[in-house]
């Protein structure tokens, strides 16, 4: 493999022995300080199962790189310079006594410049949150209620909405119009909890919407996040969405249609540059490989 491998103790008997490049491409003529995002869903299947998942190691030359775990996604800052594909390396191994490394909360992205959502944590207002619309898509059910509550999970409020059981659901909840830009990419994520919500399930939902702030062409709507029901403490979903052409807006939407209490808190909108795995490499010096039995009837 090309270039210096990653030890943070050469001293020690601890190595990392595998690991694959990440292809990142910055076309603009411009420096960019962006977010990169990472699905590294297929590592685990890479090594048959034996990896150490909190042994990953964000490498840009020879200084690591703190970043934040989604799931089964990282991200992580980068500086890309103009027209230029950047290399960075993630380095992991099967030895359970790794610990994890250099982490990036999701509190300072969320409170990072680069995202483009206002109040993001539900801090800024009085009774109701500045900079969300709220209400109802129609008729609003009888006896919701809108507001804040506290405690937030970052900070000292969330979103909330109720709606009683029983009565007729309509599209409700929170609404905010971020300016995007046409055929870039972006994260979108928040926090949701939820107590006895009946009669549908919650998510994240978003319109594409144009200059004008009608629905654009191509594509309408979008939604991120496995659906939740009944009662549930604070869960994260998130999605990451390319805009169409015609997109001027990215329609946030903190919606239920359902009944039941809802809460939302930490909602990101950030703009991002997917990264493309390469090929597994291992270190040059390992001397013993574990090698698997497999059956002559499965094509491999």
């Amino acid at each position: 493999p090309k270039g210096k491998w990653f030890d943070d103790n050469p001293k020690d008997d601890i190595s990392w022995d595998y690991r694959v490049p990440l292809k990142v491409f910055n076309i603009s003529s411009e420096e960019r300080n962006t977010y990169v995002f990472l699905n590294i869903s297929s590592l685990p299947s890479r090594l048959r199962g034996n990896l150490n998942e909190e042994s990953f190691r964000l490498i840009d030359g020879e200084r690591e790189i703190p970043s934040l775990r989604l799931k089964d996604r990282l991200l992580f800052p980068a500086s890309l310079p103009p027209r230029s594909l950047k290399i960075f390396y993630l380095y992991f191994s099967q030895d359970k006594r790794i610990k994890r490394g250099k982490e990036l909360s999701y509190s300072q992205v969320l409170e990072s410049e680069s995202n483009l959502v206002k109040n993001p944590s539900f801090e800024e207002g009085d009774e109701l949150p500045s900079f969300w619309e709220g209400g109802a898509e129609g008729r609003q059910p009888p006896g919701t209620e809108m507001g804040l509550d506290s405690p937030g999970l970052f900070g000292n409020r969330c979103g909330k909405i109720y709606i009683p059981q029983g009565v007729q659901k309509a599209w409700t909840g929170w609404r905010q119009s971020v300016p995007v830009e046409p055929g870039k990419t972006y994260l979108y994520s928040a926090w949701l909890r939820c107590e006895d919500i009946r009669d549908g399930e919650v998510m994240l939902y978003a319109h594409y919407h144009n200059a004008k702030g009608e629905l654009c062409k191509s594509v309408q709507y979008a939604s991120a996040g496995e659906p939740i029901s009944g009662t549930r403490d604070w869960t994260n979903m998130f999605g990451v969405f390319k805009m169409p052409d015609d997109c001027a807006f990215f329609q946030l939407h903190l919606t239920m249609f359902a009944t039941g209490t809802l809460w939302h808190d930490g909602v990101l909108l950030l703009e991002v540059e997917e990264a493309k795995l390469g090929n597994l490499e291992g270190r040059s010096d390992i001397k013993e490989l574990t090698i698997w039995q497999v059956s002559a009837i499965i094509k491999v």
